[in-house]
């Protein structure tokens, strides 16, 4: 096994892999590649995928036998932290819903529903 580290390995084989031997019988029968583990655990440490993201993927990558990268790639579950293209996106968006967002700043701010990661 290649990449990863102590602490996160084990993190993930006292969670992740310990619940796919259960649901198989045992460590033994759980089938999961080591490989595996490390590579999730890198795209989590370099930013590439959310830890949510990254369970989902290993779930899949031990039924599948795919590398946890192909999976991210080809299902698009990457992360974005490009601010800029970000915000781009956000005023494309905005721009295209002028209505709604009119009807927004309208409203009483004691009554606006909030909207994540506005508090």
């Amino acid at each position: 096994m290649t990449g990863g580290n102590a602490e996160e390995s084990a993190k993930w084989v006292t969670s992740e892999v310990f619940a796919i031997a259960r649901g198989r019988g045992g460590i033994r029968e759980a089938g999961v590649d080591p490989q595996i583990v490390a590579d999730v655990i890198k795209l989590v440490t370099d930013g590439e995928v959310t830890l949510r993201t990254a369970k989902e993927v290993f779930t899949q990558a031990v039924e599948s036998g795919t590398a946890p990268a192909t999976i991210v790639e080809e299902r698009r579950l990457g992360q974005v932290s490009d601010a800029d293209l970000i915000g781009s996106v956000a005023r494309e968006v905005i721009g295209e819903h002028a209505e709604a967002v009119e009807d927004y700043r309208a409203q009483d701010p004691g009554h606006r529903i909030p909207y994540p990661g506005s508090r």
